[in-house]
């Protein structure tokens, strides 16, 4: 029989036989005058006992030695070989589980899947706000670069200020008032309007910042930061991209300021 005769009757595709044939699970067969592949049932045989493994959950590459004729010796070898099995099974279970139960709360609480679930809430909470759209998607890119390249102590600290933000009858309408204002930035923004706004926002960002992250410790490693910087640059007008520079260095200096603003040595 041919590649595909063999493939229907397996229940497999021709190029997962090619697979088979890549890494060894399946000999090549002999050729016939036209030089195609010609498989006999015991090749059948072979590939139905791999779909079987598989089935069970088993990696590809565990497979040989029980395709194989079985000695004592690997009687023994596939005892250990199941009870692996049995305990990757048991933790694949846990974790459906807990996906399942993720899926549910994402449900009950109408929030994208898109977002880790510490974060979906914040957003949903922005949209129904009135945020710009445009915004809320660079917001909700960035921030699923923050939680995937920050440590999992610095993103745990991130999810916690968006979740104190939603909340916040105070804090939370000024975010969408500033994100409403950075939307409307345009290259034509002259220079001191940039500098009056960069001040304001650094000085209601700040004691997020300082709440955030207490110890001024670096959230991302500098490649990290690099490409979280490179997405807002791609994304952002030259305005908005300065004003972000500006608001960063006047960061830095109350930072470097102690109470009162006298430096923090004094």
């Amino acid at each position: 029989m041919r590649s595909a005769e063999l493939a229907n009757l397996a229940g497999v595709s021709v190029r997962t036989l090619r697979h088979y044939h890549q890494i060894g699970l399946l000999a090549e067969p002999g050729r016939d005058h036209n030089n195609y592949r010609r498989y006999s049932v015991h090749d059948l045989v072979r590939v139905l006992r791999i779909r079987q493994l598989a089935s069970l959950g088993m990696a590809l590459d565990q497979m040989k030695p029980l395709l194989e004729d079985q000695s004592e010796d690997q009687s023994q070898d596939t005892a250990a070989l199941l009870e692996e099995l049995d305990k990757n099974l048991a933790a694949q279970g846990e974790r459906i589980q807990e996906q399942r139960q993720l899926v549910a709360r994402l449900k009950e609480l109408s929030l994208p899947p898109d977002l880790p679930l510490e974060f979906a809430q914040f957003f949903k909470e922005y949209a129904a706000q009135g945020a710009p759209d445009r915004l809320i998607r660079i917001d909700r890119d960035q921030t699923v670069l923050l939680a995937g390249l920050a440590n999992p102590e610095a993103t745990a600290k991130l999810a916690a200020a968006y979740g104190a933000l939603t909340t916040d009858a105070h804090w939370f309408p000024a975010v969408i008032e500033m994100g409403k204002q950075f939307d409307q930035l345009d290259p034509e923004t002259p220079e001191d309007k940039l500098e009056e706004i960069a001040t304001e926002l650094a000085a209601f960002l700040a004691p997020v910042a300082a709440q955030l992250n207490p110890e001024g410790e670096e959230m991302l490693t500098p490649a990290a930061a690099d490409l979280f910087f490179q997405h807002a640059s791609d994304l952002m007008n030259p305005a908005q991209s300065r004003l972000l520079d500006l608001i960063e260095e006047k960061l830095d200096a109350i930072n470097q300021a102690g109470p009162a603003g006298l430096p923090a040595n004094q």
